[in-house]
């Protein structure tokens, strides 16, 4: 109704006018009353679901090397990779947990890993670990390994990385530092970017290292690796470095 219908209108054609005009905004007005409710409710959603991601504790990968029928390197000693590689990374494990990582592991026991796809126990296995650091793309990924040489002078840790990963060689350049300043200070060993014959570091794209924690080639670096109180201080060094790559990446 135009201004000028409205003025020359009955009382009883204003009234009907006027009403509808009242019902319609009523009306209106209840739906962005709705929808203001709907989007609130989202919004709320979202945020709780932010707020829940936030919380969630960062995620580490621990893969002790072998296992099973692959026993590894053989120490001078006669003590077997595969062990002493699951004895540090479930001391590394223990310092992670307490500091409140949430910790997966490749492997707790004395067990080879498995995979539909392998042609081979050995291919299974690897592919098995693979598959584990590829469910959990964001979870920071450390390989636990022993080296060895014909030449038994050789000793030393050593942080290996894949190549042309970024961030696997900050956390790689991270724990080879702290190992020198808190563990080993004579150890001139440099990180090192690793080929496509590291199976587990060429096929996936998680922050990854293969740590060689030292020689069995060694007498005297192979005894420590077999001591536990060494195990655990190079789990505690290997896991504060870690948990400085976890607070830089976090901040």
């Amino acid at each position: 109704m135009h201004r000028g219908d409205f003025l020359k209108s009955t009382g009883k054609e204003r009234f009907l006018f006027l009403n509808k005009l009242f019902w319609f905004i009523a009306a209106l007005a209840a739906v962005i009353a709705i929808l203001h409710g709907i989007l609130s409710h989202f919004d709320k959603e979202r945020n709780a679901s932010d707020a829940i991601a936030d919380a969630l504790p960062p995620e580490v990968i621990l893969d002790p090397g072998h296992g099973g029928a692959d026993p590894g390197a053989l120490s001078v000693h006669g003590a077997e990779e595969k062990d002493l590689n699951l004895k540090v990374a479930k001391a590394m494990g223990a310092f992670l947990e307490e500091a409140g990582v949430r910790v997966l592991y490749t492997r707790t026991d004395d067990v080879m890993l498995t995979h539909p796809d392998a042609r081979t126990n050995k291919q299974g296995d690897l592919m098995g670990r693979v598959a584990l650091a590829k469910d959990n793309p964001d979870a920071l990924f450390v390989s636990v390994h022993m080296n060895t040489l014909p030449q038994e002078q050789y000793s030393g840790l050593q942080v290996f990385y894949a190549k042309d990963n970024i961030r696997g060689r900050v956390l790689a350049q991270t724990l080879q530092n702290l190992t020198r300043e808190l563990l080993q200070p004579d150890n001139r060993r440099e990180v090192k970017e690793a080929g496509s014959s590291i199976f587990i570091l060429d096929r996936i794209d998680n922050q990854a290292v293969l740590v060689e924690c030292g020689f069995l080639s060694n007498r005297e670096e192979a005894a420590l690796l077999a001591d536990e109180g060494y195990q655990k201080k190079l789990g505690f060094v290997l896991s504060r470095g870690i948990l400085e790559v976890l607070r830089d990446k976090g901040g």
